[in-house]
């Protein structure tokens, strides 16, 4: 073996191990580092991003639930500290009627009046008269008008209690009446002023725009933030939250609110003693608003949170891929041809399993250099003995040639004499066999040839469909004998001329056809011709030879371009044949840079179609 060679087949390995890598890394997605870095990544990153995506979508609905708790509770809360507040003025009230009904006098003080904003009580006699008070001046009071007085007088013998009017204007200012009619027909009065109503109400205040609201229980304003709504007792009374409140339903609602021109959210119940209504109302912006901050604080949080995990990966990622990857590029080295290359892992940082596979890395290496040596030598060895191989056959394959070439003479001129019908019978099988022997030496002629590497190309102007022709030709004989068709079909896209090897195109159809007439026994042979263009002046020529013969057991197929093999034994008895045909055309289709495939199916027939690069002759 040349030293040219040993040269060739290093070079053609080192090519293999620069190339085989990279086509595996790209299907592996990338170094070792990166697929740990990415697993560390995927495992710590993706529960951060789906508690950051939950939060994102839960923090508006979190922040709904929690107004609408809170709102509910602070409702709940005011109605319930005006229902003690009410209660306290009924209970004074009650108790200045019992005592002035039992004729006790002044059973009840300025200062206690006035603590409950209540700007006088006063008993009023059947025809409306003010017969006794206390908290005021006869000159102080004023009297609302005598179809109200009834209203109430009627109303607190129907309910015999204290009753509460709704808001009114006394004196130009809201008040509402508290009246309780006593046995004799006569009218216990005191105007109550909302100043403590509104005082609660203006202890209720969030965000930019929360606050609350006190109506009465005909939806007129007792208390609110503008001032004029107050003084004026508005009728809001058309608001959806409002006419929830006077029928004294309890619960959160979301309204658009005249006050504010935008959507609210509110917790709203009513004032069992009077039927008051307390709404606790909040923009619904403000809520949005306070759930995007969540949200941005959440993500903010989310983002620093991969932004750790992403750095403490890269770096464990470093760690645990140095130490492959030093044995991977000392590999490299080595398959580049630098046998001394060695690895160093005792010295560095790594687990002490990668250490271990370091040190074997390097007997393996000692011990694999070793064994090369003697593969050298053996390769050597191996190559002259096939050179000497291939050569002797080609030499033995002409020597014999020579001779069969003048018996096939012999035959020819023989059959030319005259002979009689039992001679011409024997000269028939006598060129049979002679043309039979002659076509297996220039089989074996052929493959030492290929073996030999002595094939060379010849590039020329063919015209496919007559070479296909040709082939045709030669083979309808035997097809006719068999009742066999052989039909030639040639696609519109096939172009009238073509530059390739025309002799070894040829040779290729010649062994194809052959093959399909020789184990077709019924039906017949087709040969379509296409063409696939890869560029304006380039393409592949496609020659696809189907028959309807015995075909090829699927477990067989590998093994058709095998030298010296066929599919089964018994068809080189019957058919003849070296098992070389299609070992040739499929190396010389490779020379040419195509390929043979083949689809088959046992008891239908085969397909063998060949594929060969051309280019387009204008």
């Amino acid at each position: 073996m040349s030293d040219q060679t040993i040269s060739d087949l290093n070079l053609r390995g080192v090519n293999q191990a620069k190339s085989e890598p990279t086509t595996r890394d790209r299907a592996a997605f990338g170094s070792l580092r990166m697929i740990i870095f990415a697993s560390f990544v995927g495992i710590s990153v993706l529960p951060l991003l789906v508690l950051t995506i939950w939060l994102q979508k839960t923090a508006l609905e979190k922040e709904f639930l929690a107004v609408e708790e809170k709102h509910l509770i602070v409702a709940r809360n005011l109605s319930m500290a005006l229902s003690r507040y009410v209660i306290d003025v009924k209970t004074i009230v009650d108790l200045y009627a019992e005592a002035t009904n039992q004729g006790l006098g002044h059973a009840i003080s300025d200062k206690a009046v006035h603590q409950l904003d209540l700007r006088y009580i006063a008993t009023l006699g059947p025809d409306g008269n003010v017969e006794n008070m206390v908290g005021a001046s006869p000159s102080e009071i004023a009297l609302p008008a005598s179809n109200l007085l009834a209203e109430l007088k009627e109303m607190s013998v129907e309910e015999d209690d204290v009753v509460i009017s709704d808001i009114i204007k006394l004196d130009g200012e809201p008040h509402f009446l508290v009246a309780k009619t006593l046995p004799d027909n006569r009218l216990v009065l005191a105007p109550l002023s909302p100043k403590y109503v509104r005082s609660v109400q203006k202890s209720i205040a969030f965000g930019d725009r929360g606050h609350s609201m006190i109506v009465d229980r005909r939806g007129r304003v007792v208390a609110h933030p503008k001032a004029d709504w107050q003084q004026e007792s508005k009728d809001v009374s058309k608001i959806s939250v409002v006419q929830k409140m006077m029928a004294r339903q309890t619960g959160v609602a979301q309204f658009y609110a005249p006050p504010i021109k935008a959507d609210a959210i509110a917790g709203f119940t009513f004032v069992p003693e009077t039927g008051w209504g307390v709404m606790v109302p909040q923009p619904v912006s403000e809520i949005v608003d306070r759930a995007r901050q969540v949200q941005f604080a959440g993500l903010m949080i989310g983002l620093i949170a991969v932004a750790l995990a992403t750095l403490a990966s890269w770096w464990l990622s470093k760690l645990i891929s140095q130490p492959v990857s030093t044995v991977a590029r000392v590999a490299q080295r080595i398959s580049s041809g630098e046998l001394d290359a060695r690895t160093n892992l005792e010295a560095c940082w790594a687990p002490l399993e990668v250490k271990g596979l370091g040190r074997h890395f390097n007997e393996m290496v000692d011990e694999l250099q070793l064994k090369s040596d003697q593969v050298t030598c053996a390769l050597q060895q191996a190559e002259a003995g096939s050179q000497s191989k291939s050569q002797f056959m080609a030499a033995m394959s002409h020597e014999i040639r020579t001779p069969i070439s003048g018996v096939v003479g012999l035959l020819e001129m023989l059959e030319e004499t005259n002979l009689d019908d039992d001679q011409k019978k024997y000269l028939a099988v006598a060129q049979k066999t002679v043309n039979g022997l002659l076509q297996i030496i220039n089989d074996i002629l052929d493959f030492s040839k290929i073996q030999a590497g002595q094939v060379t190309l010849v590039s020329s102007v063919v015209d496919i469909a007559s070479l296909a022709d040709e082939v045709k030709l030669l083979f309808e004989p035997a097809a006719s004998k068999k009742g066999l068709v052989i039909n030639t079909f040639v696609d519109e896209t096939v172009p009238s001329t073509v530059r390739c090897d025309a002799q070894h195109t040829r040779q290729i159809l010649f062994n194809l056809i052959g093959n399909a007439v020789k184990f077709t026994e019924k039906g017949g042979v087709k040969s379509r011709i296409s063409f696939s263009y890869s560029d304006e002046n380039c393409g592949n020529l496609i020659i696809a030879i189907s028959d309807t013969g015995i075909g090829i057991a699927d477990d067989r197929i590998g093994e058709l371009f095998k030298e010296f093999t066929q599919c089964d034994p018994s068809y080189s008895r019957r058919h003849g044949g070296t098992g070389l045909g299609l070992a040739i055309s499929s190396k010389l289709a490779e020379y040419m840079g195509g390929k043979i495939t083949v689809h088959s199916a046992q008891g239908v027939g085969s397909c063998f179609e060949l594929t060969l690069p051309v280019t387009v002759e204008a």
